[in-house]
């Protein structure tokens, strides 16, 4: 079973051009989720987390990112991060630094990877299933898993 998943990724590696220097991409997700903990209301929270990047070198983007969150009654918060990711066929990995407008808020790191997954013939739209990683920064004792979908374009 080993064998035939890593053949598999090893050859998804091979079925997506590779990006050049000069190349962009513009990818973004949405998301809603509810939350309840033990007999308190649910909480909803929706998010909204558009990407830009620019490759300025072969294979290697940098990227700006920005989120913005409702939860539940309270304010629109929004949280801005900017990092790299490496792109190695179909998948690809990075890590990114954040803030927020979250008062006294120190930042954080996340650590992401993922997998694009071809839409349409054109070869420029994708499907982006990613998992990341995020730790708060300086006194921040917080750290979330996430699993996602989106979507990105290169051109």
């Amino acid at each position: 079973m080993k064998n035939i998943l890593l053949t598999m990724c090893v050859l998804s590696c091979f079925c997506m051009a590779q990006f050049s220097t000069g190349s962009k991409t513009l990818g973004g997700s949405a998301s809603y989720s509810s939350t309840t903990v033990g007999d308190a209301d649910a909480v909803s929270t929706i998010s909204l987390a558009p990407s830009i990047g620019y490759f300025f070198m072969d294979n290697i983007s940098g990227n700006l990112d920005l989120s913005m969150n409702k939860v539940g009654e309270g304010d629109m918060i929004t949280l801005y991060g900017f990092g790299a990711r490496y792109y190695m066929g179909s998948m690809y990995g990075g890590a990114s630094y954040g803030g927020s407008t979250v008062e006294d808020s120190e930042g954080n790191l996340t650590l992401r990877g993922g997998y694009l997954m071809g839409l349409g013939d054109s070869g420029n739209f994708f499907l982006d299933l990613y998992g990341s990683y995020n730790m708060g920064l300086g006194d921040a004792e917080i750290s979330t898993i996430q699993f996602g979908v989106g979507f990105a374009t290169f051109f």
